[in-house]
């Protein structure tokens, strides 16, 4: 076989690595070729090119996961975990570094700002670690569940998290943060079914209520009792879809009276005839 055409070959992508004969890809210039044109190629070159320095920082530059792929001693490596670091967002590479560095605290700081997954596989002390847990929300709010219980009622990690995406982070936060309004009156503007994760008292605010009906009529369903009677709330929901089915009882049997609704509940018509008829409805 003309390995110059093999190498060729293998830089044009006119032939797979994976299906060359094992002696074909165990030569190192081969492999070298191989990995720079895809990261991956690293699982088939063979265990001592994987324990090769050259070629598996070259794999991991292309692709960070592929350090499943380097013998224990280079993901072991500070310098060749470092440049899997950088790459590919979707790449959770500190997945598979070594003990010792899932612990370093410049590996993890890199790693967390580079892909969306890493604090997962980060030591516990590194979840404990604000500066880390911070870069990490920012990269992916969704980040906020490996955090630390300590870190999870932080005010300003939380609200670092919530500010990108409301629903997903609130639903990781220390339970104490669901009665705070700063934080869920953010995280409800960002995405209303933040208001599922409220405390019964925020659930029951007008505020957050607007906030939270205004984005979609789905907010109705975790409101309190008092403000699934309010009429103007109930304007804004049923504008958007039929609420009857979540409207209190005592409504229910008044969604015909003539007096009370103009039209059918949710069908995008004014749906009072004045304020004195609703008042007579609600009973206040």
């Amino acid at each position: 076989m003309d390995l110059n055409k093999v190498v060729i070959d293998i830089r044009n992508g006119n032939c797979e690595f994976r299906k060359l004969p094992r002696h074909i890809r165990h030569i190192q210039c081969v492999a070298m070729v191989a990995v720079t044109r895809c990261g991956e190629n690293l699982r088939y070159v063979g265990s001592k090119l994987q324990d090769n320095y050259d070629i598996v920082h070259m794999a991991v530059s292309i692709e960070g996961s592929a350090l499943v792929y380097a013998s224990d001693r280079l993901r072991d490596d500070f310098n060749i975990v470092m440049s899997a670091n950088s790459q590919n967002y979707q790449s959770p590479h500190l997945k598979y570094a070594s003990s010792r560095l899932k612990a370093d605290y410049d590996i993890v700081l890199r790693a967390v700002t580079s892909s969306y997954e890493c604090l997962r596989y980060a030591h516990s002390s590194m979840k404990d670690n604000y500066e880390i847990v911070l870069r990490a929300v920012l990269c992916c709010p969704s980040n906020l569940k490996h955090a630390s219980l300590r870190l999870k009622a932080d005010y300003n990690i939380v609200m670092a998290a919530v500010s990108r995406w409301g629903h997903c982070s609130l639903k990781y936060v220390d339970k104490k943060m669901w009665d705070n309004y700063d934080i869920v009156l953010l995280a409800v503007t960002n995405h209303y079914s933040s208001l599922y994760y409220a405390s019964d008292r925020l659930k029951d605010n007008y505020d957050i209520a607007i906030k939270g009906v205004s984005h979609s009529w789905w907010a109705f369903r975790w409101l309190s009792c008092r403000l699934k009677n309010d009429y103007n709330i109930i304007n804004i929901a049923s504008y958007q879809h039929n609420i009857i089915g979540y409207l209190p009882d005592k409504l229910q049997k008044f969604k015909n009276y003539r007096g009370w609704v103009k039209g059918h509940i949710g069908n995008g018509n004014v749906m009072y005839e004045n304020d004195y008829d609703v008042k007579f409805q609600f009973g206040s």
